[in-house]
């Protein structure tokens, strides 16, 4: 968030929560505009690609760009507001140097560890810019 707050978006990768997300955050038809062109210029264009998940890069590149800009815009109570208004499920991170310790990250399969050497995100989406 603005202030500095690390916020975990819960049920993001559904389709009853990605919507919500979007909304609340205010960028949901900005978004959508934008994964449309994404996919008549990069994704339906790119056939040599085999593999779905990074043939879908751009889609989840939009996604995630119109969320982390939006949350650097706003303040944690500002977000809980919103949330509110829009029932979007999450939590914040009280410490985010302790996340790999959350119960939630390992129940949710978010995380894959190894090792402490080798961590991995599961999922093709990364929430960062």
């Amino acid at each position: 968030s603005k202030d500095g707050v690390w916020v975990q978006l819960l049920g993001l990768d559904t389709k009853r929560h990605l919507g919500k997300t979007l909304a609340a955050l205010g960028v949901k038809w900005r978004t959508f505009g934008n994964l449309l062109f994404q996919v008549f210029t990069k994704v339906l264009p790119n056939r040599k690609e085999k593999d779905v998940a990074k043939k879908l890069r751009p889609i989840f590149a939009t996604i995630t760009n119109s969320i982390s800009s939006r949350f650097s815009e706003l303040t944690y109570d500002e977000l809980c507001g919103r949330f509110a208004a829009h029932e979007v499920w999450f939590t914040p991170l009280r410490a985010p140097k302790n996340l790999l310790h959350y119960g939630q990250v390992h129940d949710n399969g978010i995380i894959l560890i190894d090792s402490m050497e080798n961590v991995s995100v599961t999922t093709p989406v990364q929430f960062q810019a």
